[in-house]
């Protein structure tokens, strides 16, 4: 009795230190047409959610998720209204929202430019990393999103 006991106050103590991660939901990646940047877009775009799905340190909500909230929310100029990003984050039930843009820079290089917004509409972080391109664009999307996961710190917002 007292043996399980130490061992069910042990496994309550464990499971309060784990911090709760913060909700996040992700915008679908916008590339600004360029024509090395048209073909791969599709694989732009699942390159960047994979890795803020795996690396950004919060709850991330699913591809299905983020797109019925996509669909819910009025208006999507991302880019430019910190107030519709909020609202994106409402509709899919999370506290904060990601979105990011890329463009081909100067000299092949790629720019990877992103911001998070909390559901009442306040700007978190924004950040702009560049990154030379490589041999495999995918490759350099991928380093580029780890870089400005990194900037933004999304993993220590408040939940």
């Amino acid at each position: 009795m007292r043996m399980t006991l130490v061992v069910c106050s042990l496994a309550a103590s464990v499971a309060f230190a784990q911090a709760a991660k913060p909700g996040l939901v992700v915008a679908p990646l916008e590339v600004d047409p360029a024509p090395v940047l048209t073909k791969s877009e599709l694989a732009f775009r699942n390159a960047f959610f994979d890795v803020v799905d795996r690396k950004s340190g919060a709850y991330v909500a699913s591809k299905p998720e983020a797109e019925a909230a996509l669909t819910k929310t009025a208006r999507q100029d991302f880019r430019e209204s910190d107030e519709s990003l909020s609202k994106f984050a409402e509709k899919a039930h999370t506290l904060y929202a990601l979105h990011a843009w890329m463009q081909t820079g100067p000299k092949k290089t790629l720019v990877l430019t992103g911001r998070a917004v909390r559901d009442d509409g306040k700007l978190m972080k924004s950040a702009t990393v560049t990154c030379a391109m490589g041999a495999k664009p995918v490759d350099t999307v991928k380093a580029l999103t780890e870089e400005l996961l990194s900037q933004l710190d999304i993993g220590s917002y408040p939940t």
